[in-house]
């Protein structure tokens, strides 16, 4: 066990009267703090699963003695054994040991926090939906709803869809008006539009009845 790292463990025990931490782990004491730990964390630290051992993640003559329960962590038998043996069985060093535990319960509270942060947005109250004024397009007589605004060599303007489109390839006003009204009048439909040598395919919306 020395050569594993539990030499001043050994030796603490030894000062308490105890000759093997096997017989520390029988004795009245332990099972005094095991229920003290077990009752006010009755879930794995790491699974969350029913718990069944305390583990020591470090050895003090504080929580030895029982006077602290720092460093002392409920497990179920499952994550106790991941944490302190190899698969084979064998007994890890105990720095392997605290290394394993360190990590696995980083991971763990990392996965907390995401749950917490995923429930509190779910219980987030939805906006309540304002709905949009038509505002003219700047180049065509349409109303669109479209309330985002395309920059143009004139600034920002409001564009319908078929109008946005055309601004990709065109900067002015003026060439974007030129271009949908050359362009034929399709409800709802695909369409291409010639803009200064290039075919543009674009989106039409309906017009307004009572117009041609």
């Amino acid at each position: 066990m020395d050569s594993l790292g539990y030499g001043p463990r050994n030796a603490l025990l030894a000062g308490m009267g105890y000759t093997s931490y096997a017989v520390y782990l029988g004795s009245p004491l332990w099972d005094e703090i095991r229920d003290r730990v077990m009752t006010a964390r009755p879930g794995c630290a790491l699974c969350r699963r029913r718990a069944t051992v305390v583990h020591h993640d470090t050895y003090t003559a504080e929580n030895l003695r029982g006077t602290t329960t720092d460093g002392l962590h409920p497990l179920c038998h499952g994550c106790h054994l991941r944490i302190e043996c190899t698969k084979a069985g064998a007994k890890l060093p105990l720095h392997h040991v605290q290394k394993r535990f360190t990590a696995r319960f980083k991971f763990r509270e990392k996965e907390l926090r995401k749950a917490v942060r995923r429930k509190a947005r779910a219980l987030r109250p939805l906006k309540p939906s304002i709905p949009q004024a038509l505002r003219p397009c700047a180049a065509c007589p349409r109303q669109t709803g479209i309330t985002a605004l395309t920059r143009t060599s004139a600034g920002m303007v409001t564009l319908c869809g078929t109008c946005r489109k055309v601004a990709d390839v065109c900067g002015s006003l003026p060439e974007i008006r030129r271009a949908v009204a050359e362009s034929p009048k399709v409800s709802l439909l695909p369409e291409k539009v010639r803009v200064g040598g290039r075919i543009v395919r674009c989106f039409r919306l309906p017009a307004e009845k009572g117009k041609k």
